[in-house]
């Protein structure tokens, strides 16, 4: 949802130039980690819809006004090392002037595009990445192959509880929830400025983990837009040691949950207090740390 990496064009062979029409051609990389648990990572396969701005001469797009080509992808296997083919269900062709045409592809695939703005064909749930092309893609008949560079654009919580001193045992957690964060209901192409649902709560269904002295996955990972840590609290509710409320976590740096970050929560629970911690890792490295009596 890790910075976006710089990416260019993949120079094509060299060929004469007949007249005959050029078609486009993508390959593909996405920023994963082999040990992350993404919704979308390494060895994952998804599909995408791809857009083309036609320009002339050195013009840059107007995003917000031109109707730019479309077309869905094929499944694309997830790999950072990237030079995944990509096939497009609707093959489109570069311009006989010679002219560029600037590329940008997003996943989950077959939304709608208005005024450069993409909206998600379904509402997104928590569980959902969201990729992106971020980087500036160009090509024409001279370079027809354009490699697609896909950012995770959202963040994402991993949740695990643990042991601490003077906990009982035999206790275990039946749901945690998320109060304040935002789903992503459409983003900016030209800027990846994300236009996100109003705050809510965010449900994560628990199958009663037991707390024990070795930190255990606390149900699935879950996505939201990017937001400042005081936005977001916990509620968590366990069999055997009641309910907790109101519990806060923040990153190490900033004040900021940033985007194509995954953060892992660790709820330490001891005596009649709950140490919340968040660390960063799989998809950026980083940590951070929280206290909740």
């Amino acid at each position: 949802m890790m910075a976006s990496c710089s990416n260019t064009e993949v120079e094509g062979i060299d060929v004469v130039d007949n007249g005959e029409p050029v078609a486009v051609n993508l390959i593909a990389g996405v920023q994963v980690s082999a040990t992350s648990r993404a919704v979308i990572d390494e060895g994952s396969t998804f599909t995408a819809s791809v857009f083309g701005w036609n320009v002339t001469g050195e013009a840059t797009p107007e995003y917000a006004t031109a109707t730019p080509w479309t077309s869905l992808t094929g499944s694309i296997k997830a790999a950072a090392g990237g030079g995944e083919a990509v096939s497009l269900t609707d093959a489109q062709f570069y311009q006989t002037s010679g002219d560029k045409t600037y590329i940008k592809a997003v996943s989950p695939a077959d939304g709608t595009i208005e005024g450069g703005v993409y909206t998600f064909k379904t509402p997104l749930t928590e569980e959902e990445d969201v990729l992106l092309t971020k980087a500036t893609l160009t090509g024409d008949r001279k370079n027809a192959t354009v490699a697609l560079a896909f950012s995770h654009v959202l963040t994402r919580f991993n949740f695990k509880v643990v042991k601490g001193e003077h906990f009982d045992a035999g206790v275990t957690v039946s749901k945690i929830v998320v109060n304040g964060g935002k789903l992503a209901q459409k983003i900016d192409l030209a800027t990846a400025e994300i236009t996100p649902t109003e705050a809510k709560e965010i449900n994560i269904a628990v199958n009663n983990v037991e707390i024990n002295t070795s930190a255990a996955n606390a149900g699935n990972p879950i996505m939201i837009v990017p937001c400042s840590a005081e936005s977001l609290t916990l509620d968590i509710e366990t069999v055997g040691a009641g309910s907790y409320a109101g519990i806060t976590i923040s990153p190490a740096s900033g004040d900021n949950f940033i985007e194509g970050t995954s953060y892992d929560i660790t709820l330490t629970f001891t005596g009649k207090s709950v140490g919340a911690t968040a660390s960063v890792g799989k998809w950026q490295d980083g940590t951070g740390s929280g206290i909740v009596q």
